[in-house]
């Protein structure tokens, strides 16, 4: 068996483990049915966009197949740091009730889209942040791919460029919480941020 026909067979079965609707997306991912335009977790958390296919990548990795480890963690507060669409900070405030998740997702149509899912999933327990996250609030240049693609602070292949301010992660108070967990895709800043993370210890809860 070749490695490419494995990962195909792996991801198959990732996807009818956790999705109930999974004929569903086999269907649309053979481009044998329409536009995907759910996801429905086994959980019961539906995960909507106008295009999910075009999206795959921001709700298999994050939801379906948890490379986070957000399943097995033990959180009182959560901090997303790209949290594009909502896949994951919706499945973590789904698994954890009571829980508080910080979403930072500098791009409107993507935050509106994970409002959108989140009020859809009756959670309220998401803080959203539109900004970047910076280790110092500096204003930065922004860089957006073209047909959905990535975006962060490095430009990658043609893509749509604005100057924005940024925030830091002091702009949340952890007074109070005994567990962290801390998830990062943000293309560009992770290195400064596990740099200001190291620096401000004392500040944060334990990692779970």
């Amino acid at each position: 068996m070749s490695s490419a026909t494995f990962r195909k067979l792996r991801t198959a079965r990732c996807i009818y483990a956790n999705c109930s609707n999974w004929y569903e997306i086999f269907l649309a991912k053979s481009h044998l049915s329409p536009t995907l335009k759910s996801v429905i977790l086994r959980n019961g958390l539906v995960l909507k966009a106008d295009d999910l296919l075009a999206r795959w990548g921001e709700i298999f990795e994050p939801a379906i197949a948890d490379l986070y480890g957000i399943r097995g963690a033990h959180p009182d507060i959560v901090v997303d740091i790209g949290a594009n669409i909502g896949a994951f900070a919706c499945l973590a405030a789904r698994l954890h009730p009571g829980i508080v998740v910080h979403a930072f997702e500098p791009q409107s149509e993507a935050i509106q889209l994970l409002k959108a899912n989140a009020s859809a999933n009756d959670i309220t327990s998401i803080v959203y942040h539109e900004a970047v996250v910076t280790s110092d609030g500096r204003q930065i240049v922004f860089h957006t791919q073209e047909n959905r693609g990535g975006s962060g602070l490095f430009r990658l292949g043609e893509s749509q460029s604005q100057s924005m301010p940024s925030t830091t992660l002091s702009t949340i108070s952890f007074g109070g919480m005994k567990s962290l967990f801390l998830k990062m895709d943000c293309e560009g800043a992770e290195g400064e941020l596990v740099e200001w993370v190291a620096r401000n210890e004392e500040l944060l809860p334990p990692a779970t």
